[in-house]
């Protein structure tokens, strides 16, 4: 495992296939009501999911949600106060975890680097530490376009940005069983980001188990096969993207050529009315109502139409709704 030091305190790029979870694979991880207390403060509290091998699980959530905490927990960087949990099915303080840390990969929210060692001796360091050839590290920098020059250099003349890249290598160059990414796509910037969302598509066609922690909806719902949902320190929701892409609202976008056909549109009581965008006219629909609404759009004086996903919108529904009902 990368030994990075932490402190104790939309599209180019086309989504993979999606995680087939029919014989339900051997979990990675498994978590059942995962509990950490820091005193009185709530870290966790009854925190259960199962991540399969070979899928992107996402931690989605704001700052303070509980994500860091859970990914702690499954490194043993923090014991759980109560519940259960098995990283490659044995607990992740019994003896047997220490050798298998070497098959991990972890990035830390908060990264913290020593300031007067050039990148690349940074690197070397971490590599000996996990006692595995860095056989991703020429691969993982080309991709994050860290170069060679830049590695010899001192750290404290990075950007956050090349921290940020520095720390994606070493938790990758060993070429882990499992990564866990903890916000991973800060600092970077959107050329980084789509090189890093190309890296893990590739990582987990080649059966890299990949859980990613993020507070960005378009992000986790681009990536990630599942998403278990954090609020406050409990667990929301856990869902398939897949399913819930399917499920979520389109926004359709109208340019009317008469009025008329806005009239007769505000008469269908299953096509909701969101906004005005001029030149736009914004209705939302269930996907299985959109069929039909095509068909009397046909009928209707309308000069053009474009239709979008509602899915981000719908996440964010959803994650209030949750954290409304004491999830």
């Amino acid at each position: 495992m990368g030994a990075v030091m932490e402190t104790t305190a939309m599209e180019s790029t086309p989504r993979p296939a999606a995680f087939a979870s029919a014989g339900q694979p051997d979990p990675v991880i498994e978590a059942q009501s995962l509990t950490k207390y820091y005193g009185r403060d709530r870290g966790i509290e009854d925190v259960t999911f199962t991540v399969h091998r070979g899928e992107i699980f996402g931690l989605l959530g704001p700052n303070g949600s509980g994500k860091t905490t859970t990914l702690r927990v499954l490194l043993n960087f923090v014991r759980p106060t109560r519940g259960r949990v098995t990283v490659f099915g044995c607990e992740p303080w019994c003896w047997r975890a220490a050798r298998d840390r070497q098959r991990i990969g972890y990035l830390p929210g908060e990264l913290v680097l020593p300031e007067h060692d050039t990148g690349a001796w940074l690197l070397d360091f971490y590599a000996q530490l996990s006692r595995t050839p860095p056989v991703l590290r020429a691969e993982v920098c080309e991709l994050l376009k860290l170069s060679a020059s830049e590695l010899r250099r001192p750290v404290r003349k990075y950007s956050r940005g090349q921290r940020q890249k520095l720390g994606l290598v070493q938790a990758l160059q060993h070429n882990p069983e499992l990564l866990l990414l903890d916000e991973p796509t800060t600092a970077l910037d959107p050329l980084a980001q789509e090189a890093l969302y190309r890296l893990l598509f590739e990582l987990k066609q080649r059966g890299t188990t990949i859980v990613f922690s993020s507070h960005v909806l378009g992000e986790v719902l681009r990536l990630c096969d599942r998403v278990a949902v954090l609020k406050e320190g409990k667990l929301a929701t856990v869902f398939e993207v897949s399913s819930f892409l399917l499920e979520a609202p389109r926004l359709v976008f109208l340019r009317f050529a008469e009025d008329a056909a806005r009239v007769a549109l505000a008469q269908v009581s299953w096509c909701e009315f969101v906004r005005e965008e001029p030149p736009w006219s914004v209705y939302r629909v269930a996907p299985k109502d959109l069929p039909v609404l095509l068909q009397l759009l046909s009928r209707l004086a309308v000069a053009d139409l474009r239709i979008e996903s509602a899915a981000q919108q719908a996440l964010l529904e959803l994650y209030r709704s949750s954290s409304e009902g004491g999830a």
